[in-house]
């Protein structure tokens, strides 16, 4: 679940971590299983109920986290 909140940064930063030697599966979940590339894809991704996650989405509910970062 913390993964899904981590920047980008945080996550391009980890082969100089003590997580090191775990940076390539992390980095694969981040990028390639969890929907970081819009607000829209990733409220599609959260909010599709299919039918093996469904009751454990209804019973756990969503705990979701948008930050929003502004550069001028």
């Amino acid at each position: 679940m913390l993964l899904e909140m981590a920047a980008p940064d945080a996550i391009a930063r980890l082969p100089a971590t003590p997580l090191e030697g775990r940076a390539r599966s992390i980095w694969k979940v981040y990028f390639q299983e969890q929907q970081h590339s819009s607000l829209a894809a990733f409220m599609k991704h959260v909010l599709t109920l299919d039918n093996a996650h469904i009751d454990k989405k209804r019973r756990e509910g969503l705990l979701i986290q948008v930050s929003l970062n502004f550069s001028t």
